[in-house]
């Protein structure tokens, strides 16, 4: 794994800003008009202006925001990860992944829950379509190299992803 954490914040700062805005952007609005924080959460909370802004936001941060941000953490890590000198890369676009997303949440509304299995499923095979393996070598010379004794962690990780996996 070789990402630096500058890859990181330069792929995450959209979704880092528009959750700043979102929480921040209201409070600093009343600061610069000079407003009581509490005389305007009690006029929003009586004028019913409120509850629908936090439902609305809520769906904006779990349909756009949050799988934007998974998304792109994914590419940056997978894409940042060798095996020897195989390059491993990651290129999900997020029109088609929030499409998959969009549509896996809307059926698990409408089956009230009954579609989750098949929306991890799907998510899974969306993600292996955009994953690909770039070999300096031939495919055989990397599966020869199985044979090396793994370490502990390396042992540990891998059980680790095959129980995320069955999930």
């Amino acid at each position: 794994f070789h990402a630096t954490r500058a890859a990181f914040y330069r792929a995450l700062w959209l979704p880092t800003l528009i959750l700043f805005v979102m929480l921040a952007g209201p409070i600093v609005a009343l600061i610069l008009f000079g407003q009581s924080l509490l005389f305007v959460v009690i006029g929003l909370m009586v004028s019913k202006v409120l509850v629908p802004f936090l439902i609305i936001g809520a769906v904006f941060l779990n349909l756009v925001v949050i799988p934007y941000a998974r998304m792109i953490a994914l590419n940056v890590a997978w894409t940042h990860t060798r095996i020897n000198d195989t390059q491993m890369v990651c290129r999900q676009r997020f029109i088609s992944y929030s499409t998959t997303h969009i549509s896996n949440w809307l059926l698990m509304i409408l089956s009230l829950g009954l579609f989750w299995p098949w929306a991890v499923i799907r998510m899974i095979g969306y993600r292996a379509r955009h994953f690909f393996f770039f070999f300096n070598h031939s495919m055989g010379d990397f599966v020869a190299g199985r044979d090396v004794k793994a370490s502990a962690l390396a042992r540990e990780a891998a059980a680790s992803l095959a129980t995320e996996i069955r999930i």
